[in-house]
């Protein structure tokens, strides 16, 4: 009876190693797939590039062809890092054009879209 007491005593401390030297693993597997699906961003699904950019081309037609980041934020509730990462990448130079305003706020303009 003597050795069944010892037994089970060292199982309260090889449990629960073993459970954080299996379970460390799995969390950080987890929280990389959540961060490459973009869960981490609030909750929100990816939407495919081409919906998105059409998103904010729709977006800048209702606002005039001059949007900043909050501007996609507030209208699509997009995190505010995603929004800069679509402006920034749809910023070409001929059809969007990225200026800095005189009070040094950053406007992407859409120059097909922009009301004269």
């Amino acid at each position: 009876m003597h050795m069944f007491g010892m037994g089970v005593s060292w199982l309260w401390i090889l449990v629960p190693a073993a459970l954080i030297l299996v379970g460390i693993p799995i969390v950080r597997t987890l929280a990389r797939r959540d961060s490459r699906r973009g869960l981490n961003d609030g909750g929100h699904d990816e939407l495919p590039s081409g919906d998105t950019e059409a998103q904010v081309f729709r977006l800048a037609g209702r606002l005039g062809g001059r949007l900043t980041v909050s501007d996609v934020v507030v209208e699509t509730g997009m995190p505010a890092a995603r929004a800069e990462e679509t402006l920034q990448r749809l910023t070409d130079g001929v059809r969007v054009r990225m200026e800095v305003s005189d009070t040094g706020i950053v406007v992407y303009e859409f120059a097909e879209l922009m009301k004269n």
